[in-house]
């Protein structure tokens, strides 16, 4: 059931106002007089909807009763009130409340303007959800997402495509030539190609390069973006940022480990878990005279390690 919070400092109608929503089969929380109560009674009774009064008394009003109920809860908000002035009307938009009725209105109006506002809030709410979940969904894959207006130039980061980056994002001016600063001059051409084929081609943009931070680091990123565009509307450029430094490292841990693992004059064997022959280097071909094809699958104790050498 709909739950909905009343803030009227004026007890009748806040009692007629009940009895109208429960009439109209909405779950009433709480009728709260003032900016506390309704701050406090929003905390506990937990309502989609406020219908908030702007005139509540001494004390503070509602709009900023409402702005305090918004800032601690996601909550919808729907002015009830007399008051159209513009300084009023200015202050009420701010708070980007969804409904504003003005005294007196009538029941189909009230009812009608709770609908379409709670729609749009759960609508809203859907959303904000899903953009949190990507969020923490980026956050715990250490990657950033990021947009680009192919027109204007101008630069969208989520997640960690600032700090990826080493970009101040107080500092920073949003846009594609800036964020190339951070790469480093020898691989700066590499991804302005790479760029422009995805967006010429329409097709997947994969690159990995080097970037460059104040703090004097060159990690490895890899950026991965598709373009976007229907007609009449500016193309976009839509992927994600990733650290691939550690990765690198340890390809090239392996490179560096396979090329001693070649050329070494050591008989070198690698076995598995039941110890079964995986690979071996060429001084094992030379020193045991047993060819990789011929051993390879094969278990070492059986043949391999003597019985005296096993027996130590």
């Amino acid at each position: 059931m709909d739950r909905i919070l009343i803030v009227e400092d004026e007890s009748i109608i806040a009692l007629n106002l009940r009895q109208t929503l429960l009439r109209l089969g909405y779950d009433v929380v709480g009728m709260a007089g003032t900016g506390v109560e309704a701050v406090n009674l929003a905390e506990r009774g937990q309502p989609e909807l406020v219908l908030m009064d702007i005139n509540l008394g001494p004390g503070e009003d509602g709009i900023a009763t409402a702005a305090r109920i918004m800032q601690q809860r996601r909550s919808a908000v729907i002015y009830l009130t007399a008051y159209s002035e513009d300084a009023t009307l200015r202050r009420a938009r701010e708070t980007a409340p969804y409904g504003y009725l003005l005294k007196p209105f009538s029941e189909r109006e009230l009812h009608a303007t709770i609908q379409m506002a709670l729609e749009r809030f759960r609508t809203h709410a859907a959303l904000a959800d899903g953009e949190e979940r990507l969020r923490l969904a980026l956050e715990a894959a250490e990657m950033g997402s990021w947009e680009l207006d192919l027109q204007s130039g101008r630069l969208c980061r989520q997640g960690s495509t600032d700090r990826l980056f080493g970009v101040d994002t107080q500092t920073f001016e949003g846009n594609w030539e800036a964020l190339l600063e951070r790469v480093t001059p020898e691989d700066r051409g590499g991804v302005r190609l790479a760029l422009a084929k995805a967006v010429d081609e329409h097709a997947l943009m994969s690159i990995e390069f080097r970037g460059q931070r104040p703090d004097g680091t060159r990690p490895w990123l890899r950026l991965q973006a598709r373009s976007y565009g229907d007609p009449g509307v500016p193309p976009r450029l839509i992927g994600v940022a990733q650290d691939v430094t550690a990765r690198r490292q340890a390809e090239s841990a392996l490179r560096r480990a396979a090329t001693v693992f070649r050329a070494t004059r050591e008989a070198i064997f690698i076995a598995d878990a039941q110890l079964r022959l995986v690979s071996v280097n060429e001084a094992f071909s030379t020193v045991t005279g047993h060819m990789a094809a011929d051993v390879i699958g094969r278990r070492v104790d059986g043949w391999l390690l003597r019985p005296a050498f096993r027996s130590n």
